[in-house]
């Protein structure tokens, strides 16, 4: 589906300057919430798009977030998320455990007349909503992934009824074979000697498992393959060593998997704006501030 793409993860999701704890005196965790989503290129609309979210994390009344099942077992963090790459490695890997697992949506529903989809009732938490792709005309029109917290924090408060436009894009289909390659990096201060000698990387294609295959420094912690008949790619390492967290970076057709040493929870996580508040622009010089979806010069 996410076919040359180079951000194949938007995260409407646009961090506030204070810490999120320094609000959770007035979040009610047990409060319903309900998310609008627009899918719409300009003067298109559309309708009849099934639309799946999932519901990764809740939020605990110090603003912190814990992940709930069947996103418990996916070890990926949650908190203390310092860039727009971060959450997008994170949505790739969450994509990636979705589909090794089978998981079914939390909620899901199709678009209106105006190309609009409408969830309530929603829990509190951080949600994942899964991109689509539709084909029209010999075009691929695809409307990213996004992650998003419900409720976002706003005017000091917090919106519990949310709206977002995921980020889209229109692709030619491509012709000919494609080539992809997945590579393993180490992020742990060289710690070599806590490292495997290997890892077992599972790649799924449409959501079925492909191949296993094993990275090790036989084939330089990498591995590439080519088709000629497109698909949807994920992968995914099959267990992830202890004390690591592990995110997948995507640049069109390369994997990066990125296994991470954990030293702990962070005390301050970062929190969500509003991603369609007009009176809360990025803010260039903050690291937390990750890109503006609805920005089309981005």
């Amino acid at each position: 589906m996410r076919k040359s793409v180079l951000s194949i993860c938007c995260l409407l999701l646009v961090l506030a300057l204070l810490p999120f704890g320094s609000l959770a005196a007035s979040l009610n965790v047990n409060k319903s919430c309900s998310l609008t989503v627009d899918y719409s290129m300009g003067s298109m609309v559309f309708p009849g798009l099934k639309i799946e979210i999932y519901r990764v994390a809740a939020p605990r009344v110090d603003g912190s977030y814990v992940r709930v099942a069947p996103f418990d077992t996916c070890p990926v963090p949650v908190n203390g998320i310092t860039s727009q790459q971060e959450w997008t490695e994170i949505t790739e890997a969450l994509l990636a455990h979705i589909h090794a697992e089978n998981i079914a949506p939390t909620r899901h529903t199709t678009t209106d007349s105006r190309g609009q989809a409408r969830f309530t009732g929603l829990q509190t938490g951080l949600y994942l909503v899964k991109g689509v792709e539709v084909e029209s005309n010999g075009k691929s029109y695809i409307f990213q992934d996004f992650m998003i917290f419900l409720p976002t924090p706003v005017n000091g408060g917090y919106d519990y009824d949310c709206e977002a436009k995921p980020k889209s894009s229109e692709h030619q289909p491509p012709t000919g074979p494609e080539s992809y390659r997945v590579i393993k990096l180490w992020k742990d201060s060289g710690a070599d000697v806590v490292r495997p000698n290997g890892v077992s990387v599972e790649i799924y294609r449409d959501g079925k498992l492909w191949k296993t295959v094993r990275l090790d420094s036989s084939n330089h912690w990498s591995y590439s393959w080519e088709t000629d008949d497109g698909g949807d790619w994920t992968v995914r390492e099959k267990d992830v060593p202890d004390g690591y967290m592990a995110t997948i970076r995507r640049n069109e057709s390369t994997f990066t998997i990125i296994n991470t040493a954990t030293p702990g929870e962070p005390d301050d996580p970062d929190d969500p704006d509003d991603p369609d508040d007009p009176d809360d622009p990025d803010d260039p010089d903050d690291p937390d501030d990750p890109d503006d979806p609805d920005d089309p010069d981005d």
